[in-house]
């Protein structure tokens, strides 16, 4: 009995030890917009850990908006739905710098940038006017918007802005 035992453990260990494990090895994907990642994340949540990311559609407004720099083609951003698009749009054109409606999104996937374009053309701005200047066009462009529409309710951090402007609008 104790051979019968010993021969059916021999054989028992060396088909377990023999026998291959199967493992899956889960291919990396390579996805290279936000839309793609986002179908596969709305398809299965899981299928996206094994994802490798090329950003090509930053890389493609990055090369864009240097070229656009250079020459001399400068975009400011802003959404038309702020009370000084109008304004910022007329002084800014004055300086040679197009205005277009830009609503940023605040949501991000992964390690897709947004706002690649809007962003590098926004830094050069910046660097070109100073913060200050934008700043100042900014507060002009208010003021425009309050003396042109002093009926429109004008909320900014909870403030109705009209306030601000009381002397002017008694004019």
């Amino acid at each position: 009995m104790n051979r019968f035992i010993s021969n059916f453990l021999i054989i028992f260990l060396f088909n377990f030890c023999s026998c291959e494990k199967k493992v899956e090895k889960e291919e990396t994907k390579i996805i290279y917009n936000v839309d793609e990642y986002l179908k596969m994340w709305f398809k299965d949540k899981e299928s996206v850990k094994n994802v490798k990311i090329i950003d090509t559609f930053c890389i493609g407004e990055r090369k864009r908006a240097e070229k656009d720099i250079q020459d001399n083609k400068l975009t400011y951003f802003i959404s038309e739905f702020e009370c000084e698009f109008i304004g910022m749009k007329k002084h800014l054109n004055k300086l040679n710098i197009d205005v277009k409606n830009y609503d940023k999104r605040h949501t991000f996937v992964s390690s897709f940038n947004r706002n690649c374009y809007q962003n590098l053309m926004q830094q050069e701005i910046t660097k070109r006017l100073g913060q200050k200047k934008i700043d100042s066009l900014m507060i002009i462009a208010e003021e425009e918007f309050v003396i042109n529409n002093p009926d429109s309710l004008y909320i900014r951090d909870g403030i109705d802005i009209r306030t601000k402007y009381k002397e002017l609008l008694k004019k």
